[in-house]
């Protein structure tokens, strides 16, 4: 390979951290190689102005050399997919105008070719989120998720994967929340509150904004969770949680 080749190519390459002031060998660190997609991908969202200045503040911090465009309606987007290069991925919430419902979107999603797709969603059943995943939607995410959540199923998406939130493919009550049944007798109310956007993967951060309580109250929650239910962190308390709401 030569010199231009080889600068070529670490240009895309992040490499590991390496601890101390211990200089890095040759074959004793490894690089993480990104395609061009994932540097400064080329965004477009779809969602209402109370939510966009948001979003774009949580993309651009884990995105920084993203370009982000911003569509308020679903007519705006098509223009806008018309008459420019192409995105490298879309990002609409559900209920945005043109975008009113599931039909909207499936429509949308199945009539030709368009980049990846992410749907955000305030509130979203079984059926509907299956309803997407069938017409082409390559992730579904809460429209409440911000940060490194959210920027997580990006780099999944623009790496080719597809996501769901596991919780909207058990079964579900009508109100789009696990069965009220499905859950362990030994948490009180409020905890099985927890738990539900526990296992959402929200941080304890979401969790208070959403049902309006302080973080220091959520941490005490999560604490008695994992106590009742026996295990150490969020991941086993998700796991446990999720088996139980689908046996």
């Amino acid at each position: 390979m030569n010199n231009t080749a080889r600068a070529i190519e670490m240009n895309n390459v992040v490499p590991l951290k390496v601890e101390g002031d211990r200089q890095p060998q040759w074959g004793q660190t490894r690089a993480l190689a990104l395609p061009p997609s994932m540097l400064a991908p080329r965004l477009l969202l779809i969602v209402p102005s109370s939510d966009r200045d948001r979003l774009q503040l949580d993309l651009y911090r884990g995105l920084p050399n993203a370009s982000v465009t911003s569509a308020a309606n679903s007519a705006a987007a098509v223009e806008m997919m018309a008459n420019r290069e192409d995105f490298d991925l879309v990002i609409v919430e559900l209920g945005v105008q043109g975008f009113d419902n599931v039909e909207a979107i499936s429509s949308a999603l199945s009539a030709g070719d368009h980049p990846p797709v992410v749907v955000l969603y305030r509130e979203c059943h079984a059926d509907a989120a299956r309803a997407l995943l069938r017409a082409g939607a390559a992730a579904l995410m809460p429209q409440a998720s911000t940060g490194m959540s959210l920027l997580g199923v990006i780099y999944l998406v623009l790496n080719g994967q597809r996501f769901t939130p596991p919780e909207l493919l058990l079964p579900l009550g009508q109100n789009g929340a696990a069965p009220e049944g499905a859950d362990f007798p030994d948490l009180s109310s409020r905890q099985r509150q927890v738990a539900r956007l526990l296992v959402q993967g929200q941080s304890n951060k979401e969790i208070a904004r959403r049902l309006d309580l302080q973080e220091i109250t959520i941490k005490v929650y999560v604490s008695s969770i994992f106590r009742k239910l026996k295990v150490r962190n969020r991941t086993e308390a998700a796991a446990r949680l999720l088996k139980e709401w689908s046996d």
